[in-house]
């Protein structure tokens, strides 16, 4: 019997590299991983609309992680198993904040954007994801139900450790704070994060943590990959991550994730306990 059964991916700069695309060799080792009885799915910040490509070519058959945890569809129906929304007034007062130190703030609603303008970081997001994207100048003053997320973005540089930094200083202990990628500073509901999902889908599938393989990159990955029975960072991830990981794999473009399938799950790998 198989030390893992379940495989949880990051997306961006884990799955996929700089061409944005999944390998042949990952998508090789990943059905390969499937044909042997292992469960391959994602947990990643996008929505899941945004993750309907990749959840094609993966085929995944059962419930998948997005917005940093704070939902889990059961791909097969689209049913929302978990939805962790945020509370309204942390929405407005992050809102508020985001435009305090004028970066940009959008939130979701189901798979809809919606943000107080549209610039070029919007109309690039909604268009590489294929997601709708409402323009609605007072989102800062209403109260909104079911937002998984806000997200604000600041152009990478300098500025961005700084502003990450205010954000966990003032809603630290209030609401998850992590970096899924250059610019992007993620907003979840405190205790909603891709860890705590990775338990519920383990619970769901009738496994242990334990039996669990996690692969990731940056801080939204951070309890994720403590969590997992096996968490992996790769190679061209933040050393914050590598830190706490088990192993470091290759990197999103040396096929990081094949590497961890066909070397540590597989029976012809070494499978064993690190």
């Amino acid at each position: 019997m198989m030390k893992y059964r379940a495989l949880f991916l990051d997306i961006d700069d884990t799955l996929i590299g700089t061409n944005k695309n999944i390998s042949a060799v990952n998508l090789e080792a990943i059905h390969r991983a499937q044909q042997a009885g292992i469960f391959v799915t994602i947990a990643t910040g996008r929505s899941y609309l945004g993750s309907a490509s990749i959840l094609a070519q993966l085929e995944v058959h059962g419930p998948v992680i997005v917005y940093g945890g704070a939902g889990i569809v059961d791909n097969l129906t689209g049913e929302m198993l978990f939805n962790g929304s945020i509370d309204k007034a942390l929405i407005r007062e992050s809102l508020a904040y985001a435009n305090k130190w004028g970066v940009h703030a959008q939130i979701y609603q189901g798979d809809m954007i919606i943000s107080a303008e549209e610039n070029e970081f919007t109309k690039r997001y909604s268009r590489t994801l294929n997601l709708p994207f409402l323009v609605d100048p007072l989102v800062g003053e209403k109260d909104w139900e079911d937002v998984p997320k806000v997200l604000v973005y600041v152009t990478p540089g300098e500025a961005e450790a700084e502003m990450l930094s205010r954000f966990i200083e003032q809603f630290g202990g209030r609401l998850e704070i992590a970096s899924s990628k250059p610019g992007f500073i993620e907003l979840n509901r405190l205790g909603s994060h891709k860890g705590s999902a990775l338990l519920q889908v383990a619970d769901i599938l009738g496994i242990s943590a334990a039996q669990t393989v996690a692969i990731g990159d940056n801080t939204l990955d951070y309890q994720m990959i403590q969590m997992a029975g096996l968490g992996v960072c790769v190679e061209n991830g933040q050393q914050l991550v590598k830190d706490i990981a088990d192993v470091v794999a290759p990197s999103c473009d040396d096929d990081g994730v094949a590497w961890v399938i066909n070397e540590l799950m597989l029976p012809n790998g070494r499978n064993k306990p690190i």
